[in-house]
């Protein structure tokens, strides 16, 4: 079975990968099930017929496959036994030759051996009827392969006819022989480069083989309560944690994913850094409302109840009110046994570099060096860089082909399959007691309209807490602007300031380069500003930075 995707490298396409012609020539079991070779009475197709003619497949068969680049051609001859009253061949007799055409397309495919697949959903439309003695033609193209699943589509035709039915099907792989499952990190990360969905990288196989100790030193310690637990007398200390950092696209994420799924611990949370902070102070408030002293003390006891493990995404520290509150909250923290791993772009000397009262912020990084295990990741390649590509972040104008362009970039940056694009998932940031609704977000990518989000009334912190939360916006359908419509111009400077005093990679569709974007009129002069930055935003050196990088 193959492990998980969890790739830092860019993605396959799938079909060059599944319809190649060494697929037509795999070595068949010892004993078929099927009889799938070549057709000697039509070359250049195979004869796909099962060898017990006493099972319903012999009512359709004997069937012809071909492979035309990614469409397997299935073809039966209608006899009058599949035919209505009317001499059309119809309903019944069509759904089976659809079904059992699946089975013989996924076997061109390369998809399948025979037997032990089976059909878990099959959808037809009917268009017309077939007629006797003409071969009948399913065309069949493969959506999606997964470990376990095929997804595929076809339409039926026959020569002369128009397009009788259109169907899609989904066939669930047989069982493979029962392993036990890969829960080690390290194994799950050796298994992903052995298939060749990661590249192997010494600095990420280091950092693995560190959290999977740390993955089973969490597992070590005894659950709460329990006999083991009590006869301790004490808490158990906190195994060490885990400082995970390097440059944009190292795979720090993909590593957390591995850790985070294998960890199999009752009490765990993973959560964006900023996200986390945010929540942090509105819990200090609320306990501030008390007046029963530091309200740090029961915040962080409070946490520690709800998680022994906390793992953070992309921790960054940019202002004042967090960076003085670190160094106790993360001691508390520790001493009631959490185990901290988070990942960052910067080293822990580098945070909050050259911020205000830096003097008060040094203690949070002494405690992570003493208390957490440093990992860089300093590889060569930059695989989110890497799966960019050429893609150009600016495209003019607004149109099908600018959306189309930047629908394959979120699909390249988050290995979201393209087919399923209408299950993106969506997600709901909390902006000061507000709902902030992000239409797509994925794998700390978001795409909004210019509309939704420059055009009804948002404040600095909305963009501040998109520029924390996220590493990519993507943007479409952004209007050349004037002072009659200064309102949205206004936002959009406030939006660009802070993606780009975060770092964030702006990928967008306009109607003008960012020069003509605000060309005359009442403005035009606070909006030079932004033309600048989004020039600069735009280069290598900056594509090149890190999430939060200054």
């Amino acid at each position: 079975m193959r492990a998980p995707r969890a790739s830092t490298r860019p993605r396959r396409s799938p079909r060059s990968r599944r319809w190649k012609p060494s697929g037509l020539s795999e070595t068949p079991p010892a004993q078929p099930l099927f009889n799938y070779d070549d057709d000697p009475d039509a070359p250049g197709w195979k004869r796909w017929q099962f060898r017990d003619n006493t099972r319903f497949n012999a009512f359709l068969e004997p069937l012809q496959v071909r492979l035309e680049g990614n469409i397997a051609r299935v073809r039966m001859m209608p006899r009058h036994e599949h035919s209505n009253m009317r001499d059309n061949v119809h309903g019944g007799a069509l759904l089976g030759f659809m079904d059992v055409a699946l089975f013989a397309a996924s076997r061109a495919f390369g998809c399948l051996q025979a037997g032990g697949a089976v059909t878990l959903d099959l959808s037809a439309q009917f268009i017309g009827g077939g007629v006797i003695g003409e071969p009948l033609e399913a065309r069949i193209e493969l959506l999606r392969e997964t470990s376990r699943m095929l997804f595929l589509r076809g339409l039926v035709v026959q020569e002369n006819t128009p397009t009788i039915a259109s169907f899609t099907g989904t066939l669930r792989k047989s069982s493979p022989p029962a392993v036990a499952p890969v829960t080690s990190v390290l194994a799950q990360y050796q298994a992903l480069v052995a298939a060749g969905e990661l590249r192997a990288d010494p600095d990420q196989q280091a950092a693995a083989a560190r959290l999977d100790r740390l993955q089973h030193e969490l597992e070590a310690v005894p659950k709460r309560g329990s006999t083991l637990w009590r006869m301790l007398g004490k808490k158990p200390d906190a195994p060490r944690g885990v400082y995970l950092w390097g440059d944009v696209g190292r795979g720090k994420s993909m590593l957390m994913d591995l850790f985070f799924g294998c960890l199999n611990i009752g009490r765990k949370r993973r959560v964006h850094f900023g996200e986390f902070m945010l929540e942090v102070h509105q819990r200090i408030a609320e306990e501030r409302k008390k007046e029963a002293g530091d309200p740090i003390a029961p915040v962080a006891e409070a946490l520690a109840d709800e998680a022994r493990c906390l793992a953070f995404d992309e921790m960054m520290v940019t202002n004042s009110p967090d960076a003085m509150i670190l160094s106790r909250l993360f001691t508390a923290l520790i001493e009631h046994g959490v185990t901290v791993v988070t990942t960052s772009n910067r080293p822990p000397q580098d945070l909050y570099k050259n911020g205000l009262n830096r003097e008060h912020f040094l203690p949070f990084i002494d405690l992570i060096e003493t208390r957490l295990d440093v990992l860089p990741l300093n590889g060569p390649v930059d695989y989110r860089r890497d799966r960019l590509g050429q893609q150009e972040t600016w495209l003019v104008p607004n149109g099908p082909e600018a959306t189309k362009q930047l629908s394959a970039a979120f699909f390249r940056l988050t290995d979201y399959p393209p087919e399923d694009r209408d299950h993106v998932p969506a997600e709901d940031l909390t902006v000061q007691g507000r709902t902030l609704h992000v239409p797509k977000s994925l794998k700390g990518v978001a795409v909004f309209s210019f509309k939704k989000l420059c055009g009804e009334a948002r404040g600095a912190a909305d963009y501040l807490a998109i520029a924390r939360r996220y590493h990519t916006v993507i943007l479409v359908g952004i209007p050349k602007l004037g002072p009659e419509n200064r309102n949205e111009a206004a936002r959009f400077v406030s939006l660009i300031d802070a993606l780009y005093e975060h770092k964030v990679k702006l990928l967008a569709a306009a109607d003008a380069e960012p020069a003509q974007l605000y060309e005359t009129g009442d403005g035009r002069f606070e909006f030079d500003r932004t033309v600048s930055r989004l020039e600069e935003m735009r280069s290598d050196d900056y594509l090149a930075q890190g999430h939060g990088a200054h």
